[in-house]
């Protein structure tokens, strides 16, 4: 049953026309747009058939073809990816996307040595060097220095061995640096150098070093296309892009899918990928495409109709219907719909060879539904129903592989046979592809949406037909259960597999509890360990899958909604996107008090997570406000001594500790501290974050307490081995165990070592983030406080200059992390005998200190008195006094 195609001589000689004109720098678009069914991908099928008979390999035309009809959402990253796997196998090279790719994945803190990042500038042998000996100093090995000393002096043309160690001793610096200068030696040889790549380059350093990492992520299309647009001007050769079920990308089958997850901008906007690459034909099919502005100018529209009475007629007639009376009754019953005169012909002919009789117009139906539902139902109806069932089996699971295909088949089809199968996927509304990501190719078949949408309702509307449903949604959970049992982390086969069990789970969901009830018990681990491991774009398409079917049910202001914005809230904190993730907090909080009110236990969740995100931003004081509710309504509503409302308190607490309230943190710490000691022994973690807890805050406080210092040491360390081999460098939960550790080491004079530590969590917050982000300051004033416990006050008053004026610039005079910053360049500047600039900050701080808080506020107090010391030692006795009294 191979599929037939049908004429459409017009659309072809169109393309033909657009293929055979010279090229003259301009881009052509042509869009195919019709119902489903009508011969779009067929006719595309058939384009590229052409091109590989008629041209391909005779001229310079080269093509690539993609399918969006692919259920989970778009990722461009991973487009894009698909694109230039097929350019590669051409000779055309990606130095700038490569190299923003790799910039992106360290961003994010992706594995730079996953095969899908690690292919920085292939093409450029030193290049490749210095990268395969960054990452392998990255995962630990000791064996960098020679390969990347060596790539260096070939880089930049010195003799001299040493000149560049320290920069591969200090991998972020090294690996930045010498891609950017291997970049550019690169496209200075190569001829395009010009100011345009300056101007790309330019951006892209500076997205970079400050940009957030989906701003990153933009820009991606933007050096894809300048590296397609360089080769083609380089080669001569003139690029045909074949897209199909368009409508996918775009979200127009779906009803109003949120902005971040829909927008294809970056393919078909004014400034995306499709007007940024001249000597391309465009060819792209889809039931309903959204264009504005340029893009929709350019495209030369064609609208794919059903075929004329005519021609569907002579084409019943070419493929064996010999009687003209069943030849116009069908192609009245089919209307000219290309998928449907294919299926009438194909059971013409099964049901005469069978019968050795024509079949009447009765056996086909009344309408096209019934054509689908009478075809199936006949289907090797003299074979026991195997192809029947197994269609049927195939409709409901939608998109499948052959490993999946015979496991869930077997468990739940008595008649699942091998030769049936095959025979199957011969079928023309059986799609194959191959997916090709990483070092992982997979064949993936779909069944025909136009066939399948009609099938499908037929089969929910029997008993039968739910029954198989819910046999297969059983089956599934259960293999992917197996499958995915303890999983760690998720290569490119098994996020495929992920996100199909997804797309399966809320197709035949009921309702948004349901859907949310789903994601809580079968894949909120699953996006914790994606997000664990930086594999941020996976998780965010899977948590996508269950936002767009609430969106499908008007629900997007619902309670199960709020569960969703908050798993992605702490999406966008790992990436680092904290004024985004307060956004989704706060609406996930005003949801959840709306519907389920303030002292539900999901209510308080989503509050909590709220003050996590206004935390991240350094906005302490409301994060404190939201602490101390939640603290408040536990404790009335579960009692003191509830394992809940104790690690209310412990937040509770760290807030306090966070804007320096230490005693009355210490209060609150030392009651966490004893609940935890009584009901989970010394051993348990939350005990031993607690005596952490106690011994961050006494250090403040100068009450060190030596034995137990040593134990949060010994747990800290313990705590920063395990993370470090679990999840890498990168990751956030070894980032903020590194800065524990830090502390500990700090607290027994160890400083050397804390600032080593120090030293590199600043530079992962600057390479992850950017240099004005809370964490990154928060960072750089951990180095400044070290250097300071060092003796090393001018670094320490240098690195303190640069905070006090990252947070003027971000945060403003007055809030207090730059009043924080003020103290602590103040306290330096007296260490280096600069008495008279100390007073002139203190000055300061006492004034906004009083501003913001009044005179009796323990701040004000504390200012006063630091301003008064300093001048005493300056001989003001009498302003020092007053000060004083």
């Amino acid at each position: 049953m191979a599929n037939t195609f049908t004429d459409r001589r017009e659309f072809r000689d169109a393309f033909w026309n657009h293929y055979n004109k010279k090229p003259d720098g301009s881009i052509t678009v042509m869009t195919f747009c019709g119902t489903g069914g009508v011969g779009k991908t067929a006719l595309l099928e058939k384009l590229e058939e052409e091109i590989r008979l008629n041209a391909y390999g005779r001229e310079n035309y080269k093509f690539l073809s993609y399918d969006f009809s692919d259920d989970n959402k778009i990722n461009k990253r991973d487009v894009l990816g698909v694109f230039r796997t097929v350019l590669s196998a051409h000779n055309c090279t990606f130095p700038l996307f490569d190299t923003g790719n790799y910039y992106y994945a360290r961003k994010i803190g992706q594995d730079v040595a996953l095969p899908e990042v690690k292919s920085i500038l292939q093409n450029v042998r030193y290049i490749g060097n210095i990268f395969r000996g960054i990452s392998k100093f990255e995962r630990g090995l000791g064996t960098v220095y020679p390969i990347v000393n060596i790539a260096a002096m070939v880089l930049l043309g010195t003799k001299n061995p040493l000149a560049f160690l320290w920069n591969a001793v200090k991998f972020f610096t090294a690996s930045t640096s010498l891609i950017d200068k291997g970049l550019i030696k690169y496209m200075q040889r190569t001829k395009v150098w010009d100011d345009e790549h300056k101007k790309i380059y330019k951006q892209l350093v500076a997205l970079r070093e400050k940009a957030t990492p989906n701003a990153l992520r933009d820009y991606l299309p933007t050096l894809f296309a300048t590296d397609v647009k360089d080769w083609l001007q380089a080669t001569g050769n003139k690029l045909v892009v074949f897209l199909d079920n368009y409508e996918s990308l775009t979200g127009a089958t779906t009803s109003q899918t949120s902005e971040q997850f829909k927008s294809h901008s970056w393919l078909s906007g004014d400034e995306g990928l499709i007007l940024k690459i001249p000597n391309t034909l465009w060819v792209i099919a889809g039931r309903e495409l959204h264009w504005k502005g340029e893009f929709a100018e350019k495209a030369d529209t064609y609208f794919v109709e059903t075929l004329s009475p005519e021609y569907s007629n002579d084409f019943l007639k070419k493929t064996g219907v010999g009687n003209e009376n069943l030849r116009g009754e069908l192609v009245k019953l089919t209307e000219g719909y290309p998928i449907f005169l294919d299926l009438c012909a194909k059971f013409y002919v099964r049901y005469k060879s069978q019968h050795n009789a024509e079949p009447t117009i009765a056996e086909f139906g009344q309408t096209r539904e019934d054509v689908v539902g009478r075809i199936f139902r006949y289907i090797d109806k003299n074979r026991e129903d195997a192809a029947k069932d197994m269609l049927e089996f195939f409709c409901v699971l939608n998109v499948w592989t052959d490993e999946l295909a015979v496991d869930i088949g077997n468990r739940i089809l008595p008649n699942f046979f091998r030769n049936t199968y095959k025979r199957i996927k011969k079928f023309s509304i059986i799609k194959s592809e191959q997916l090709k990501k990483d070092d992982i190719a997979l064949t993936v078949y779909r069944f025909d949406k136009t066939i399948q949408s009609i099938l499908i309702a037929q089969i929910v509307a029997d008993p039968d037909g739910q029954k198989l449903i819910a046999d297969v949604k059983k089956a599934l959970d259960e293999h992917f259960k197996k499958l995915f049992a303890g999983k760690k982390k998720f290569d490119a086969r098994e996020a495929f597999y992920l996100k199909l069990w997804a797309n399966f789970t809320v197709r035949f969901a009921d309702d948004p509890e349901t859907l949310r009830n789903n994601c809580v018990e079968n894949f909120s681990k699953h996006i914790n360990t994606l997000t664990n491991r930086a594999d941020f774009d996976t998780a965010e398409e899977i948590l996508s899958v269950f936002m767009s079917k609430l969106e499908n049910f008007s629900a997007t202001d619902s309670a199960p909604y709020a569960y969703f914005e908050r798993r992605l809230t702490a999406l966008r904190q790992e990436q680092g996107n904290f004024d985004e993730a307060r956004k989704l907090a706060m609406s996930s909080y005003e949801k959840r008090l709306r519907y389920l009110g303030e002292r539900n236990p999901a209510t308080l969740s989503s509050m909590n997570t709220l003050a996590n995100s206004l935390d991240r931003l350094g906005r302490y004081e409301d994060a404190l406000a939201y602490r101390k509710k939640v603290l408040t309504l536990r404790t009335e509503i579960l009692g003191e001594n509830n394992l809940k409302t104790v690690d209310a308190m412990s937040n509770y607490a760290v807030a306090l500790s966070r804007l320096r309230c230490f005693y009355d943190a210490l209060n609150w710490q030392v009651k966490v501290y004893l609940f935890y000691k009584e009901n989970f022994r010394d051993s348990e973690k939350k005990t031993l974050d607690a005596l952490g807890n106690i011994a961050w805050t006494l250090s403040y406080l100068g009450r060190d307490n030596e034995a137990l210092i040593y134990e949060v040491l010994q747990y800290r360390r313990e705590v920063f081995s395990l993370s470090q081999k679990e999840f890498g460098d990168r990751n956030g939960r070894t980032v903020r165990a590194m800065i524990n550790l830090a502390f500990s080491l700090n607290d027994i004079g160890r400083h050397e070592e804390a600032l080593e530590l120090q030293e590199k969590v600043l530079a992962l917050r600057t390479e992850m983030f950017r240099e004005d982000n809370p964490q990154t300051i928060k960072a750089m004033s951990a180095v400044a406080f070290t250097l300071s416990n060092l003796g090393r006050y001018d670094e320490a008053a240098q690195r303190q200059q640069r905070i006090l004026q990252l947070c003027k610039d971000n945060f403003g005079d007055n809030d207090q992390r730059t009043l924080i910053a003020m103290q602590n360049l103040s306290s330096t500047l007296k260490q280096l005998g600069q008495y008279e600039e100390a007073a002139t900050l203190q000055r300061k701080i006492l004034t906004l200190q009083t501003r913001k808080h009044g005179e009796r506020d323990i701040k004000t107090i504390n200012a006063m008195n630091d301003l008064a010391q300093t001048l005493a030692i300056l001989n003001q006795r009498e302003e020092a006094l007053a000060l004083q009294e």
